[in-house]
């Protein structure tokens, strides 16, 4: 079994790795940093402060409190995505044996439907060409 590893400490070291060795976007790392300083929170007040106690329905139960607070389906997909790539990280490097989030779907997305052009502005346009 892999030795206890902090979340807090792994965050900071992912997002080190992310930003000097990966060369993410600027913009990218910000981001990730303001997402998982969110998981870390929730995980605290949770009093799970050791990685490898941290399980797919740790990471289900932050998206459900996510979906409570009224983030959108593409914010909750980017936390996401971070909370993937810093378990991908942990398994890379010996922290924990299996990555929890790999389990998990991203939200789905509802899509605005095109706007049509009614009848009579066709008529209208096709009148103009003429």
């Amino acid at each position: 079994m892999a030795p206890a590893a902090d979340v807090a400490i792994v965050v900071e070291n992912y997002l080190e790795k992310l930003e000097a060795i990966d060369r993410a976007a600027p913009r990218t790392v910000v981001a990730y940093r303001k997402d998982l300083s969110q998981f870390l929170d929730f995980c605290r007040e949770r009093e799970k402060t050791d990685l490898a106690t941290i399980s797919h329905r740790d990471i289900k139960r932050f998206l459900v409190y996510l979906n409570a607070l009224g983030m959108g389906a593409s914010s909750v997909a980017r936390k996401l995505a971070a909370l993937r790539g810093l378990f991908s990280y942990a398994v890379k490097n010996d922290l924990i044996e299996d990555n929890p989030a790999t389990r998990l779907r991203n939200p789905k997305f509802r899509r605005k439907l095109p706007d049509i052009i009614t009848a009579q502005d066709y008529d209208a346009v096709i009148a103009d060409i003429e």
